[in-house]
């Protein structure tokens, strides 16, 4: 999610730091209310770089794509096809990305380049026909690229989704880039279609007790907070968890729940080698418990705004 916008398409709907870490809770009541949210989820990646594809059933092989390498989702938006998914694990299916995204990126920007009644009715043709594609999950996120690229695919994507979620780091390039997404709904909204509100922004990859840092950037984020909210929730810079997650190809909560406890930990390190000796269940925890309540505010934020 770093460095990019995250729309949502929807259908909806604290650790303590002891001798052993608790697990993560949420704030929705309870797991199993959570897990009833998200009983059947979508990623679809249309960001080039395929993060979120080599994250989920990446090859580790930047030569070789991850599955189609999306010519998929490429058929589905430009001839009307099928959406062809891969499942990853129960409850989640993935639209891979690949070397075909970046033709379907090409392809959406000479669409936008058309007479605005051309744009606009392509624009909702397209919100109808995913829509219509994804009508039997839960909750479909879509990765998107960062805002300075692909104009013509974000602008479209920002048509289909329901709600848009803008992570941004603290430096002022990045605070930049969340400051033209919006300029890019302004435009959206000039054109007279459906588009996505902003549910707000985010930060990312924030400093672990850095919180000058983090009060100067909220100060640069005024341009951005005087049109949505910030989210209270930050996601910090953890960089042990998040590596070891992507390079098994797994979910924070998986990597959390498989992790030894320290004093096993230490145990085995005379034992038996390791390839996560860097990786502690404190860390793993705090990185579950922070994306959480990332979730739990966003499901809160959006039900409350489709409500009013």
């Amino acid at each position: 999610m770093l460095g990019r916008s995250t729309c949502w398409r929807d259908h909806p709907s604290t650790v303590e730091i002891q001798e052993e870490p608790a697990p993560p809770t949420a704030r929705i009541d309870d797991r199993q209310t959570r897990d009833s949210l998200i009983a059947h989820s979508l990623v679809i990646d249309l960001d080039v770089q395929g993060n979120a594809t080599e994250h989920l059933i990446g090859t580790d092989d930047p030569l070789r794509p991850a599955d189609d390498g999306g010519r998929a989702i490429y058929r589905t938006i430009m001839d009307g096809d099928q959406l062809q998914v891969v499942p990853v694990r129960p409850g989640l299916d993935l639209v891979p990305a690949g070397p075909r995204t970046q033709s379907l990126a090409d392809e959406l920007n000479r669409v936008a380049g058309n007479r605005t009644e051309v744009i606009a009715s392509s624009f909702s043709g397209l919100r109808h026909a995913i829509h219509t594609a994804t009508a039997g999950y839960d909750i479909v996120v879509i990765d998107t690229p960062p805002s300075e690229q692909s104009h013509g695919l974000l602008d479209c994507m920002m048509v289909v989704a329901d709600a848009v979620v803008i992570p941004t780091k603290i430096s002022k390039d990045d605070i930049t880039g969340a400051v033209k997404l919006l300029q890019r709904l302004a435009a959206l909204d000039r054109l007279g279609v459906d588009y996505a509100r902003p549910l707000g922004a985010v930060l990312v990859s924030a400093p672990t007790g850095a919180s000058r840092i983090e009060a100067r950037a909220e100060a640069d984020l005024a341009l951005i907070t005087r049109h949505i909210p910030l989210f209270n929730s930050r996601i910090r810079y953890r960089p042990a968890p998040i590596s070891e997650a992507s390079r098994r190809h797994q979910t924070l909560q998986q990597i959390y729940s498989s992790l030894p406890t320290d004093a096993e930990r230490l145990r085995g390190l005379r034992t038996r080698p390791t390839n996560a000796e860097h990786l502690t269940l404190a860390s793993a925890a705090k990185a579950v418990q922070e994306h959480a309540d990332l979730f739990d505010e966003i499901v809160a934020r959006f039900t409350q705004d489709a409500a009013a």
